[in-house]
């Protein structure tokens, strides 16, 4: 079956881009089925792309593939063998615990999101999410694909976990499903160890500075996400590895982490910013030499959240304190030029286009309490998760938030997303994650 697309359509899609929307199209094919895979064609008849179309959705067409030879993506063998190629991918790209598997358009699967969560006991799970009509019917047989993508993965050396040792999570929980015509279900464990609790276990992610896995206990039933937020990771590395390069001096860092979820950004800078102990040279003898310490003050709205991330932190550093406010109304309680670093990485304030102005007004407020908590030389690292939100508009809600706390701030490092995380150049909205870390000047 074919749809014809508007010029408007046709151009963009020559272009790689792997949406389009609801009036870019002519009239729908007699019979056509929601959710049903089609050949995209211009005016002329001239194939364009291969995807899924629903007419109920903003976003109606998705494209599978370009290439017209490879249909055949929509067959559970194909899907398993590109599932494993996505894999060895993020293998090579140095992910040695946890990842996202699968990412969407990037991955040319529009609508499929999957998390694969390796554990400190050698078991792994999948967290799927379906997000819209097309993909969930393609991957319908979603367990049957995951069978084959784990056979495969240890066939290549990839992974060393059989399926007998793995659980599967479907994680179809959330509102975006909605805009195309689908239910918003309840977490759902769909494969399960005996010995395995899902909301209560540990993940293994990569060390960000060295070649090591660290374990960190995370929810992954009924946690925000699939569980647990990957996409940091290399904003992580970046920070830490700045900071590692500093002059060491001997006073505790002070890290204020606000929205810490978790607490994987505080987690990875205790166990990477602390100075380790020296031994005693024999001149020395009797003497102690200090080591700097990190304290980490943990911030988040959600008293469950912040058990789980004192307990992670606290693993690197004895010194961990939590306070369980609204980042937005109640941060005021915090004494200013406290800090040494501050960490801002708030939940998405703009969620669709109605949302711009309350969401960067948030982000300004947010990040005015940062660099007011902030002392003088410190740092500020500031999130958004917003899609929608341009970088542009980011800065401006940051100059802004300067503003309003009297601060003068140099920006010296900014970020994006992860390696298993990744942009096509045609598709710039898969690249919604920013970061922008500031020195205060004194």
């Amino acid at each position: 079956m074919k749809i014809q697309v508007k010029p408007e359509a046709e151009k963009k899609l020559r272009q790689g881009y792997p949406w389009i929307m609801d009036n870019e199209v002519f009239e729908l094919p007699r019979g056509f089925q929601q959710g049903a895979c089609v050949d995209f064609v211009n005016r002329k008849d001239e194939f364009l792309a291969f995807g899924y179309f629903n007419s109920k959705s903003r976003i109606s067409g998705r494209v599978l593939t370009f290439d017209s030879t490879k249909k055949s993506i929509t067959q559970n063998k194909k899907l398993s063998e590109h599932l494993v190629k996505c894999w060895q991918l993020r293998r090579e790209r140095g992910f040695r615990g946890s990842f996202r598997l699968c990412f969407g358009e990037s991955d040319s699967l529009p609508g499929l999101v999957i998390d694969y969560y390796l554990l400190d006991n050698h078991h792994q799970v999948f967290s799927i999410q379906m997000l819209t009509l097309g993909m969930q019917g393609l991957s319908a047989d979603y367990l049957d694909i995951l069978k084959e993508v784990v056979i495969q993965a240890n066939h290549l050396g990839r992974s060393s976990t059989s399926w007998e040792d793995t659980s599967v999570v479907l994680r179809n929980d959330v509102n975006v499903r909605k805009y195309e015509g689908l239910e918003v279900d309840v977490p759902r464990v769909v494969r399960t160890l005996r010995e395995i609790d899902l909301s209560k276990c540990q993940i293994l992610v990569n060390e960000v500075a060295g070649l090591g896995t660290m374990a960190l206990t995370v929810d992954l039933y009924q946690g925000q996400k699939t569980g647990f937020f990957l996409d940091q990771t290399e904003n992580i590395r970046r920070v830490v590895q700045y900071m590692n390069q500093r002059p060491k001096n001997l006073d505790t860092l002070r890290v204020l982490d606000l929205c810490c979820y978790v607490g994987h950004w505080s987690a990875q800078i205790a166990r990477h910013l602390s100075i380790l102990p020296v031994a005693a040279s024999a001149s020395e003898c009797g003497s102690t030499r200090e080591t700097r310490g990190v304290k980490c003050h943990l911030v988040d709205v959600s008293e469950k959240a912040l058990a789980v991330a004192a307990k992670n932190v606290g693993v690197w550093t004895t010194e961990v304190e939590t306070s369980c406010l609204n980042v937005l109304e109640e941060l005021d309680t915090l004494p200013s030029q406290s800090y040494d670093l501050v960490i801002a990485d708030p939940p998405a304030f703009v969620k669709s286009k109605k949302d711009l102005p309350t969401g960067k007004h948030a982000y300004a407020k947010l990040n005015a309490q940062a660099f007011r908590l902030v002392k003088p030389g410190g740092y500020v690292v500031s999130c958004s998760c917003s899609g929608l939100l341009e970088e542009d508009d980011f800065r401006e809600a940051l100059q802004k938030a300067q503003s309003k706390a009297q601060v003068r701030a140099q920006m010296i490092l900014r970020g994006s997303i992860s390696a298993d995380h990744p942009a096509l150049c045609s598709f710039p909205e898969a690249g919604y994650l920013k970061m922008v870390m500031n020195q205060v000047l004194d």
